[in-house]
């Protein structure tokens, strides 16, 4: 065994247990990657087609369809699946890494704040009154993270990583889930960011539970700003 230098600690912070089953055999590899594909377009025609009787959780059942398979093809091999309740470093890891990334993320929004209000530059942002908080709170923080999540972290990471390596799927997985806010009229940087990070996140904890729970703890933040600069309770921005 070598030692550990920088490279191999490089080389093992990214290894995961996300696909391992599914990079045994090609075959399965094959239908999975197809079945993620069918399942993006999928859910870009349940989003386009969206009326006011379609219940967005609908576009949950292409995503069960598609783990049902994958559970077959991996011989339920739930850590291949990312179906595990505890992070491979455990939840007070990633609650200190939480923290930490969540302090980085407020000094940056408050500098970017304050930086528009100096210049005197217009600061935008989805107008959300605080009557109507509680339902932006349901989409926001418990539908949107239980959507998306099996989606794009689920069915398009697990044979992803395996033909990128995760490197690549991080790229490729974050730039769909980028694209996907474009797609709903709603892209910002902070939606670019995210979907990076919580590929990461996926792969490197091995549980969906942590990037379903850093989607809704981050959509709360951007909920919780959005009321605060519609009633202008951080003082006048434009």
């Amino acid at each position: 065994m070598q030692g550990k230098g920088s490279g191999e600690e490089t080389e093992l912070a990214m290894k995961t247990p996300i696909g391992r089953r599914l990079s045994e055999s090609r075959g399965p590899r094959t239908l999975a990657s197809a079945v993620s594909a069918v399942t993006l377009v999928a859910d870009g025609l349940l989003i386009h087609f969206s009326t006011s009787w379609l219940n967005p959780m609908w576009r949950c059942l292409p995503a069960v369809i598609a783990l049902a398979l994958y559970a077959k093809l991996t011989r339920w091999d739930l850590p291949s699946l990312g179906l595990t309740l505890r992070p491979l470093q455990g939840w007070l890891y990633w609650c200190k890494a939480t923290a930490l990334i969540g302090l980085a993320m407020g000094i940056l929004v408050s500098l970017a704040v304050l930086t528009y209000r100096v210049a005197g530059w217009h600061l935008t942002s989805h107008s959300i009154p605080l009557t109507k908080a509680g339902e932006y709170f349901v989409w926001m923080c418990i539908q949107a993270p239980l959507i998306e999540e099996p989606i794009y972290r689920l069915v398009v990471c697990i044979p992803c990583v395996v033909l990128l390596r995760p490197v690549g799927c991080i790229v490729v997985c974050g730039v769909l889930f980028s694209l996907l806010h474009v797609f709903y009229g709603n892209p910002s940087p902070d939606n670019a960011v995210a979907g990076f990070f919580l590929v990461w996140a996926f792969l490197r904890s091995g549980t969906i539970l942590l990037p379903l729970a850093l989607h809704s703890l981050g959509n709360l933040c951007v909920l919780i700003l959005s009321v605060l600069i519609t009633h202008g309770w951080l003082g006048p921005l434009a």
